[in-house]
């Protein structure tokens, strides 16, 4: 481990195996807590900036991200985009929902991929867009993307 911090909480024991391969380890506790932040600020001349708050990079994965609301939660500026995503195979990959249905608690802006019989001559993979949200007193309503015909991959 290369650097541990924590509020009020004793360094971790660096031969613990959920830790000893890590390079920077945090840990907050309490209402909007953080557990490790990273910040970087250099703004160019015509307004935007040239600096990452955080730059990961991966064997498998660039960062790995567990949440019970979000695995990963990202806000950019007025000019700015909440994310973008390139690679050589996909730009984003949506794992099909564990679920078979539509979430009574959707939200505006929800994506959710169902993957029906999957592996079967039968499999049908439908995308869904949450178009308006659900609360304890009224569903979210879904509606379903519309597809073009199915193209098979090349090779470059």
């Amino acid at each position: 481990m290369g650097l541990s911090g924590g509020a009020e909480v004793p360094a971790p024991d660096i031969n613990n195996l959920t830790t000893k391969n890590v390079g920077v380890f945090g840990r907050g506790y309490g209402n909007s807590s953080v557990g490790v932040r990273g910040e970087a600020r250099y703004v160019l001349p015509d307004g935007n900036t040239d600096s990452d708050g955080m730059h990961a990079e991966g064997g498998r994965w660039g960062i790995q991200a567990v949440g019970e609301a979000a695995g990963i939660h990202a806000v950019s500026g007025k000019r700015g985009r909440g994310g973008e995503f390139s690679a050589g195979i996909a730009n984003i990959r949506l794992k099909p929902a564990e679920q078979n249905y539509l979430s009574w608690s959707g939200l505006v802006g929800d994506m959710l991929l169902i993957d029906r019989n999957p592996g079967t001559a039968d499999q049908v993979v439908e995308l869904w867009l949450c178009t308006k949200s659900g609360d304890q007193n009224q569903r979210a309503l879904w509606q379903k993307v519309q597809l073009g015909p199915k193209v098979p991959g090349s090779q470059p």
